[in-house]
Parts: C-alpha cells; structure tokens; sequence
C-alpha cells in the first residue's frame, strides 16, 4: 500500500527516530544487566557493533540534548523574541537549584541510600531537568536517555573493560578494553593536555545546559575515535567503529536539518492562517537552530 499524500518527510523521520530509541533503551537496560547476568554480558559480546554503534547514535541525538536549556540567550532572542529569551534564561535557573537542591540533600549528615544512589549516579546533572518537566516518564526517547545515557556509557565500558576473546573486527581485545575504560570513567578522570583545557571550558559553562551536555558527548566521541583512528582508517568494513561514528553524525545533522524546516513550515502555515507567530512554534525554532 501507498503510504499517505499527508505523510511528510518530517513524519517518517519522526518514526525511524522512534525505532531507534526503542534500540537504545533497550541496549542501555541489557548493559545495566550485565554485571548481575552473564547471558546479558554474552549478549554484549556477541553484538558489541550494534551497542556501540546504538551509544554513538545516543550520543549525537539532538531530541535529548535538546531538553537541556540553553544558555546562548543571543540566538534564542533572535529566532524566538525576548519572551522566550526569559524563558530559556528561567529555565537554566531553575534546573540548577533543582540541582544543587538534591546534591544538598545527598551531601548531607542523614543522607539515605538515595543520596547515595544520586553521588553515584553519572547522570545527575540531567536530575534538574527532570525536576521542572512533569510530564516526562521513561519512555523510550529523549525522556528516557536524557538521564539514562551516561549510565548507558559506563555500563557499557564495564562490559567492554571484561571483554575476552581474542579480537573483534578490526579491534584488539586490548582496543576494545581501552575503550571500555574511556566509556566507564567520568571526563573529569582524564588528566592529558586536551581534557585540561576542556574542563576549563565546561567550567565556564552553567551546569544544567545544552552547551555542556554537548561538550561532554564530543569529548566523549574524540576520546574513542583518537582511539580507533590508526586501527580503522585502511577498513572499508561497514563494521568500522570510524564508520558508525561518523554514520550517527550525518544521519543526527539531517534529522536537525528537516526539524528546522519543519518549524519553518509551521510558522508560514500558522502565519497565513491568522497573521500571527505562535511563541510556541518560534521557541521550537529557536531551540532547533
């Protein structure tokens, strides 16, 4: 059957978007498994591509960092109207106290096991945001790995770190190891010239925003690629890890493309109907730019 006149470009986008994220929450889960079962760490194993090439594709999805508040006021003003400027500027306040709220109550004398759970959780950062969306629920999606991806990361590097067979495509069992522990460890664990500068940059950055989620992801990407260069760059295996990162990249930069026009469509159509901008549609705009 002929898909629908109606059904745009946007749309099939939005559902392939979908099958994918229904990939990722369920890789993350698995490899949250894996240190209480070992079918699980076996399944790692035996698909460890598709793992990392459903982390890398998290990683670059710009739904999820798009639930982070930006602090580049300048575009939001430009494309969205002071209005929403305020807003933005409200909502990285607010995701910051929401914060450093729960980091308090973690920190402090009585703390239980769920503060516990908070320090420990790589993830915390994304706490403010969930604070101030209610309508957010785990559902496979930006609302699920927006504060499940940096435990997706290390409990897929905790897999990688036990991995032991003898090679896998065109990585040693010490390259996949290697990467494990870059997937496991914290950025702020690093210590070599690149990280130092980076972290001087993150902390000029205000905590709970897009700008520093995607900082991370990068640091987190070029840590694996300095990695897997050498190894790779004679392949033409569609296996190559180079070749999945770069996939993820320019498959995210079309989604972030059609977005963009999609909004621009929305704002003509809305334009023509009754004269007006819907603040809504301008502040979607705004935050796809």
């Amino acid at each position: 059957q002929h898909l629908p006149m109606h059904l745009d470009s946007h749309v099939i986008a939005k559902d392939k978007k979908y099958l994918k994220h229904i990939g990722q929450c369920f890789s993350s889960e698995i490899c949250r498994l894996c240190s209480s079962y070992p079918s699980c760490q076996a399944l790692v194993y035996d698909g460890l591509y598709l793992f990392l090439g459903l982390l890398f594709e998290a990683l670059v999805d710009s739904e999820t960092i798009n639930l982070f508040p930006t602090c580049n006021h300048r575009i939001i003003a430009a494309e969205g109207g002071e209005r929403n400027k305020r807003k933005e500027s409200l909502r990285v306040s607010d995701a910051t106290i929401a914060f450093h709220s729960e980091k308090e109550k973690s920190s402090s004398g009585d703390a239980d096991d769920e503060g516990s759970l908070f320090r420990d959780n790589p993830d915390m950062e994304a706490i403010g945001i969930r604070k101030h969306k209610t309508y957010m629920y785990d559902l496979p999606g930006p609302s699920y790995m927006c504060d499940h991806l940096w435990s997706f990361c290390r409990n897929l590097g905790r897999a990688m770190c036990k991995y032991d067979l003898q090679k896998c495509s065109e990585l040693s069992k010490e390259d996949i190891k290697e990467i494990g522990s870059i997937l496991a460890k914290n950025d702020a664990n690093h210590t070599h010239d690149v990280h130092k500068v980076c972290s001087k940059a993150l902390e000029k950055i205000p905590l709970i925003t897009m700008e520093r989620e995607c900082m991370k992801r990068i640091i987190k990407l070029c840590d694996i690629l300095s990695i897997v260069t050498d190894r790779c760059i004679q392949q033409d295996e569609e296996q190559s890890v180079i070749f999945i990162v770069i996939k993820s990249i320019l498959e995210e930069m079309h989604s972030v493309s059609d977005n963009v026009i999609h909004h621009d469509r929305l704002l003509v159509k809305q334009a023509l109907s009754d004269g007006t901008a819907n603040s809504r549609i301008l502040y979607k705009r705004a935050k796809s730019h």
